[in-house]
């Protein structure tokens, strides 16, 4: 029997995995879909400044209809799962959305119309770089609080570990800088799963991830620049 758990191990791995990848296509076709009605601009991380889970990216795919249930939103080969409600009420960020399994790039998608460096943009701006095969668009991330409790050197409550963000400067369990910041989860062996600007998704490991042409162009002051 013993000799069967590394095999069974290795297969609910390869399973999780595999749904993780689904998860990521369907959401990728939701980001089209939105896109498609909202003047070509992609999705954003939110869509108000005071960080609820109702404004954000993950919510918006819900309750316009473009994901039909949250658990498309969810990895599981996360710590915990989450829960986004359609009819969800104005909700403390840091609290509420604790357990997302899934961050989008903001320093190229924006943070939220508002932001003062990052915001939304229109597919055709990004898609002018040439870029839209290479550039990460949504990804495996660190949870948030909820994990950050689980994992070792990070102090629980951190809200700069939510799940919705993803920045180029982080990866967990590999520290590429300091990974607590809007960190992407190499999860599913080391490697996290990635879905790309143009809907493809692959798997990147930590030496992989952090190269320019995955998160550039991106935003400063509001304007996409290349590197």
């Amino acid at each position: 029997a013993s000799m069967l758990l590394p095999a069974l191990s290795k297969a609910r791995a390869a399973a999780q995995s595999a749904k993780c990848v689904s998860n990521l296509k369907q959401v990728g076709l939701g980001g089209v879909m939105y896109a498609h009605d909202f003047d070509d601009y992609m999705l954003c991380v939110q869509y108000d400044t005071d960080f609820h889970t109702d404004t954000l990216w993950q919510h918006q795919l819900i309750v316009q209809g473009y994901v039909n249930a949250s658990g498309a939103l969810q990895c599981p080969a996360a710590a915990r799962a989450f829960t986004i409600s359609a009819a969800a009420a104005d909700y403390d960020f840091p609290t509420d959305a604790k357990d997302m399994s899934y961050g989008l790039n903001y320093m190229t998608f924006g943070a939220s119309p508002t932001h003062g460096a990052a915001t939304p943009k229109r597919s055709t701006a990004i898609e002018g770089f040439n870029s839209a095969s290479r550039i990460i668009y949504i990804a495996d991330s660190v949870q948030g609080i909820a994990e950050a409790a689980l994992l070792p050197g990070v102090a629980a409550g951190s809200w700069n570990l939510s799940g919705a963000y993803l920045a180029n400067n982080s990866y967990y369990p590999h520290q590429t800088y300091d990974w607590s910041y809007y960190a992407m989860n190499g999860r599913h062996n080391n490697r996290a799963n990635v879905l790309f600007m143009d809907g493809h998704v692959d798997k990147l490991s930590p030496a992989e991830f952090n190269t320019a042409d995955h998160w550039w162009p991106r935003q400063n002051n509001r304007v996409l620049t290349w590197y």
